[in-house]
């Protein structure tokens, strides 16, 4: 089993981790919190809400492990700020020269000229592949030397 998940990219893996331990975080508090209190509506709502990031972590397992995601190789050409919105547009230049498009979270940060490797849910649409922010897995940083060698 840890050789499966040494496989997986260290940008999803680490985000699979997160949203388990959240789950996990919440429902431990919620236990804690509602043998103190006598309050069920916390433990229930902390019962959901560790249900809900399981069911998370069990989606983001499946798409990894099956590597059900598309991968984009490229430079940071330019980010754009959206005002009061959570996302912000990028884009990205691969190594053929095509640009593309895309929103991303406003945590995730990219700067302009520096390699990166952007993870993507397989999009359903074919001509908006990389568009939509909910389709967005994580960002990893490339040193040139490893991009160029690509």
């Amino acid at each position: 089993m840890k050789n499966k998940f040494s496989s997986f990219p260290k940008p999803l893996l680490q985000k699979l981790i997160i949203t388990a331990l959240i789950g996990g975080g919440c429902f431990m508090v919620g236990i804690v919190y509602s043998l103190f209190t006598r309050d069920k509506i916390t433990f229930w709502l902390s019962l959901s809400v560790f249900i809900a990031c399981l069911l998370r972590a069990y989606s983001l397992y499946k798409i990894i492990s099956k590597a059900d995601y598309d991968i984009l190789d490229g430079t940071c050409i330019s980010v754009t700020y959206i005002p009061f919105r959570k996302v912000r547009t990028v884009i990205i230049t691969d190594s053929s020269g095509a640009s593309h498009k895309h929103s991303i979270p406003k945590a995730t940060k990219l700067k302009v000229g520096a390699c990166y490797r952007l993870y993507f849910t397989h999009s359903a649409e074919e001509t908006n592949l990389f568009g939509n922010e909910e389709q967005f897995l994580g960002a990893e940083e490339l040193a040139s030397l490893e991009y160029n060698n690509i």
